[in-house]
């Protein structure tokens, strides 16, 4: 199959400081996108999967979300504008997901297109601005990492180009940014240029194959797919006068990782997924004790109960700046383990023997016990009845369609008081 190359100019992403922006007089001419803010809408979104309701857009690749009327998607995963109250969401990830079976390497995408207002001139220069983030609200992504890169790819609607949503393709979008230089939570602003070559009218948006996507890094478990947030995308003419602008370049260390388990017993075991970047590590348990400097740190076990904050600091040590990511989780004492009925929140089926697989721990008598599992497309991916402790073991290697599942379970107990328990279930690999 066919794979993609990293423009050399994505590969790696520095900071770029502009030191007297006054001096940097820019004009822009119409915006070619139609609704680019996503606030226009045929019906207002009430699920994810619902970018038919936006006007001008639509799915090149399934299943993008749209987000308007104060719709902000679920626990899993969000959507939250940069500005006034529509925005669009879509996910990559490189990893093989039940969606792409057969990829080589696999590498699942959601991409979104729309026909430009007027056709592009050939040889004019035209700058591609948007504002876009990595949901730091829900459970279901991580940090950003090089397993991926986000790109505008235009093209000519009488012949649209063949993208699978499974597969990497060998053609580089004109706009290409990698996913590391994506900050989480919080939207960062872009702005790039390219000169068109063709009369193009139409234009792809969404994530594309990175030259790290068929690595190890990313094939292997670990914290390497992503849910993006875009928001006020412009495609215009460029004209840019540039006086006597100072630019520093430097480059950025970043520290992002992810944790199998956000509650667990006491004398259990958290594994850590870190895909950061830098010169120096430093782990930091609740702010006052440093566990190690080992980039290759991954194993975390807790002897004691209570709420930990786990920090990681990443140093540069040419430029001298710093990163840091926080992740909380908290430690049950033996007694409220030892409780009738207890439901982790997360399972990590990687063959590391630690969180392999999900189920309710009971202990007692349980009646008319069921448990229901669902995906993020509300679909029923597992159900049981069988009662029993330690029964009905789900592992998620059978149901990949998504990381982030919902489960349902009711049962009666010893005293005859029925239970019902909502809550996620996220798969760390």
């Amino acid at each position: 199959m066919s794979r993609s190359f990293l423009h050399p100019y994505c590969k790696h992403i520095s900071i770029l400081a502009i030191v007297g922006l006054s001096l940097l007089n820019m004009v822009l001419g119409q915006n070619l996108l139609p609704n680019p803010d996503f606030e226009n809408f045929s019906s207002c979104p009430d699920a994810n999967s619902q970018l038919d309701r936006c006007d001008d857009w639509f799915e090149f690749s399934p299943s993008v979300d749209y987000y308007n009327c104060g719709y902000t998607g679920n626990p899993s995963i969000r959507g939250t504008p940069s500005s006034g109250n529509g925005c669009v969401g879509f996910w990559a990830q490189p990893l093989n997901n039940g969606a792409c079976p057969g990829g080589n390497p696999p590498f699942f995408k959601e991409t979104l297109a729309a026909n430009l207002l007027s056709v592009l001139e050939i040889d004019s220069t035209y700058r591609v601005s948007f504002d876009l983030m990595i949901d730091g609200l829900g459970s279901f992504g991580f940090g950003p990492n090089s397993c991926a890169n986000f790109g505008f790819l235009f093209y000519k609607s009488a012949s649209p180009p063949a993208i699978d949503e499974c597969e990497c393709e060998s053609f580089i979008p004109q706009i290409l940014i990698s996913a590391d230089s994506v900050l989480q939570g919080t939207y960062k602003s872009f702005s790039l240029t390219f000169v068109a070559d063709d009369n193009y009218d139409a234009v792809i948006v969404g994530p594309f194959c990175s030259d790290d996507s068929d690595s190890s890094i990313c094939t292997s478990p670990g914290p390497n797919r992503m849910y993006f947030n875009l928001d006020r995308s412009y495609v215009a003419k460029d004209t840019v006068k540039i006086d006597t602008p100072i630019i520093i370049m430097t480059d950025t260390p970043n520290a992002s990782f992810g944790i199998s388990d956000t509650v667990i017993c006491i004398n259990e075991c958290i594994e850590i997924f870190d895909s950061s970047s830098g010169d120096e590590w430093s782990w930091i348990l609740n702010s006052d004790s440093i566990l190690s400097t080992d980039s290759g740190f991954n194993i975390l076990c807790i002897q004691e109960s209570g709420s930990f904050k786990l920090k990681l600091l990443i140093e540069d040590t040419s430029s001298g700046l710093n990163d840091s990511s926080i992740k909380s989780f908290e430690v049950l004492p033996e007694v409220e383990c030892r409780e009738s009925l207890f439901l982790p929140n997360a399972f990590s089926p990687n063959n590391s023997n630690l969180n392999e697989v999900f189920y309710p721990i009971l202990k007692g008598n349980w009646q008319e016990y069921t448990i229901e599992v669902y995906n993020r497309l509300g679909e029923l991916v597992y159900k049981s009845d069988d009662q029993g402790v330690l029964l009905n073991k789900w592992n998620e290697d059978r149901y990949t369609v998504s990381n982030v599942y919902t489960y349902i379970f009711s049962a009666v107990d010893e005293q005859g008081q029925t239970i019902r328990k909502l809550g996620n279930i996220t798969s760390v690999k």
